[in-house]
């Protein structure tokens, strides 16, 4: 890890103060990204785990749920480790919220970005389409119920879990690791103006789509390289 920086930002929303813990990190050397090419793209073998944007601005960690709901309802980038535990970056990486991967100033690092719903679709069908590719993707240990993959592809899928609101309110919002990975994408439905992620689970090895219906969720963000 980089040299941290901290400082303490209070915010005040609606007479309750919530504290957010503000760390800055040094963008990520192109020297320690690790990546893989799949087909005709390069992929980032780790999830993302930065604590700055691509200028080196910080984005808040947000630990407690009222931090986590106070940082969406006022559109503040935030990131956590799941169950707020430092040891699950180095394997999982961070999970991120909505506002932090729409950010103009950029979550992914100089020559990355956050994949839209294309390029997940091109990897996807790469790798032998929907009820095959997660198999190529996932790690070859660490997945529950025997779920685990080959990694045949290199891209190395670990489950990573998230963070979900407001269905879940038990365990701060943590939920599946072990059993699940979700990868945020930039692209938005343009009837439920919610952005696509994509998943994978312990279950099967099926490549799964949908759209973030809540807005309040946390997901893993994998970066994939763009085109010289």
């Amino acid at each position: 890890m980089r040299i941290l920086v901290g400082a303490i930002v209070a915010l005040l929303f609606i007479g309750v103060s919530v504290s957010f813990t503000r760390k800055s990190e040094a963008i990520i050397p192109p020297q320690e990204i690790e990546e893989v090419k799949i087909g005709n793209q390069i992929w980032m073998t780790k999830n993302l785990n930065v604590e700055t944007f691509s200028n080196g601005d910080a984005i808040i960690e947000a630990k407690t749920v009222d931090e986590w709901k106070q940082a969406f309802r006022n559109k503040i980038p935030a990131w956590c480790y799941y169950n707020n535990d430092p040891a699950n970056g180095k394997e999982f990486g961070k999970l991120y919220n909505e506002i932090a991967i729409t950010d103009p100033r950029g979550l992914a690092p100089k020559g990355w970005r956050i994949p839209g719903m294309q390029d997940w679709l091109i990897l996807r069908e790469f790798l032998g389409g929907r009820k095959l590719a997660g198999e190529k993707m996932k790690s070859e240990e660490g997945w529950a119920r025997s779920g685990n993959g080959n990694n045949e592809s290199g891209f190395n899928a670990k489950p990573s879990g998230l963070r979900t609101f407001p269905m879940i309110i038990s365990n701060r919002g943590f939920m599946s690791k072990g059993f699940v990975s979700y990868w945020w994408s930039s692209h938005k439905d343009k009837r439920t103006k919610e952005f696509w992620v994509v998943s994978l689970s312990s279950r099967d090895n099926h490549f799964f789509s949908t759209f973030d219906t809540y807005g309040l969720d946390g997901y893993a963000v994998r970066c994939i390289k763009n085109p010289e």
